[in-house]
């Protein structure tokens, strides 16, 4: 028979890392094979049932039920995890708060706006360590990016998806409830009311119930920023802004 760690990982390969597929089976008791077989998976694994699972992920909404990971999974259970995102390029003044940031913090990152690939140059020119979070099966990813070595040698590299990825809308999705609920705060530099998926990361961020740090922006000009500091986020033009 199968081990609990084991049905998860089938699991994961049978519904191609579907959270809400996976859950399915799991309540309706699906039919597993009698004895292991053969997962074709290269790489390290940590499940839900696993003393090593990241404490952060066990307690956020739709906890991964399987994470793929090379690098150093220890990074996951740091204090100071900070993810930052934006709609926009920065500029120097910001580079330089995200310089002096990386000393403080480990930054988390899914390489998906300009803002977070400066992020990530800076991070990797200070030899800081970084989490980089996928959206695709770390087999499915460019192994030779320099990003990806950089995590993996100076970090962690993780995915929710383990053999084959799913449509990019629920990928996106998983990718960004890791980073939230990994992350203990938030820088958002700027911020467009028709960006989904920064739009859904703050939702999650804040349903996380992590810290906000927001940099004003002008009035009018279509941004959440200025909602979120009226509404509680904390106003930052400074590091020592952030804590």
């Amino acid at each position: 028979m199968l081990s609990a760690r084991n049905i998860l990982i089938f699991l994961n390969k049978k519904n191609n890392g579907n959270w809400d597929k996976m859950y399915h089976d799991i309540q309706n008791r699906a039919n597993y094979p009698e004895e292991d077989v053969d997962i074709n998976q290269y790489h390290h694994v940590t499940t839900l049932v696993d003393p090593d699972y990241p404490t952060k992920l066990k307690q956020s909404f739709k906890p991964p039920f399987c994470l793929f990971w090379e690098g150093d999974l220890s990074l996951l259970n740091k204090d100071n995890i900070m993810v930052i995102c934006g709609s926009d390029k920065g500029n120097s003044e910001l580079a330089k708060l995200i310089n002096e940031l990386s000393d403080s913090h480990i930054i988390i990152n899914g390489d998906d706006s300009a803002i977070e690939r400066e992020a990530l140059q800076i991070v990797m020119k200070n030899n800081q360590p970084l989490i980089l979070v996928l959206n695709e099966a770390i087999d499915e990813s460019d192994l030779d990016d320099e990003v990806f070595l950089y995590a993996v040698n100076h970090g962690c590299v993780i995915s929710e998806y383990g053999f084959t990825s799913g449509e990019i809308d629920e990928t996106q999705l998983a990718k960004t409830r890791i980073i939230a609920f990994l992350s203990d705060k938030a820088l958002i530099t700027s911020s467009k009311k028709n960006n989904t998926r920064l739009c859904l990361l703050i939702d999650h961020l804040l349903g996380a119930g992590k810290e906000l740090f927001v940099m004003p922006e002008k009035g009018l000009c279509g941004s959440l920023n200025n909602e979120l500091i009226r509404d509680g986020a904390i106003l930052v033009n400074k590091k020592e802004d952030i804590f």
